[in-house]
């Protein structure tokens, strides 16, 4: 699949991620998660990233601030059932990571209305941007996507980038910025 120099680099790199990925090894620390996450996005392996994500955003308050903007998106796509988990996911845990993915939103959607912290606010409010644009929240976020959810869960991400809209207007796709 990769180069024989490319995968010893890897295996220099993250010796445990063979082992991660079959299910018999748990990252011992954030730093090593955050560097398996490369190669779960690289593979598409978005709930093993997910996984991976929610552990450091799960760690400390400090870092739940500073990765939640990158924990979404694989959580929401875990949940929508895209990607090469093996064994790919049932609906029930694909419903968890939906709701993770919102509860996450929603967190950076409180992020953005606290009034106590100006720089949090403002990168809150980005990352809102950010993931009002991202294509890979479709799933979670455009009609086509939503379609496929039942109603009141549907409703519940219809409300949610609902109120992100209110917060930080995204301009209409092809217009000049």
């Amino acid at each position: 699949m990769f180069s024989p120099t490319v995968e010893i680099a890897r295996r220099a790199v993250l010796p445990q991620l063979s082992r991660f990925l079959a299910g018999k090894y748990e990252p011992q620390d954030d730093l090593e998660r955050i560097a398996m996450t490369a190669e779960c996005q690289f593979r598409e392996l978005h709930a093993a990233r997910a996984h991976l994500m929610a552990q450091v955003v799960g760690s400390t308050p400090e870092l739940a601030t500073k990765f939640r903007r990158h924990a979404v998106i694989p959580a929401a796509l875990a949940g929508c059932g895209l990607g090469k988990d093996n064994p790919p996911l049932n609906d029930i845990q694909r419903e968890r990571w939906r709701v993770q993915a919102r509860d996450w939103v929603r967190a950076e959607l409180a992020a953005a209305t606290d009034t106590s912290t100006e720089p949090a606010r403002t990168t809150a409010r980005n990352t809102l941007r950010l993931w009002l644009g991202a294509p890979e929240l479709a799933c979670v976020r455009d009609p086509a996507g939503l379609s496929k959810l039942q109603a009141a869960e549907r409703q519940e991400w219809a409300d949610t980038w609902e109120q992100a809209r209110k917060l930080v207007p995204v301009p209409p796709s092809g217009l000049n910025r």
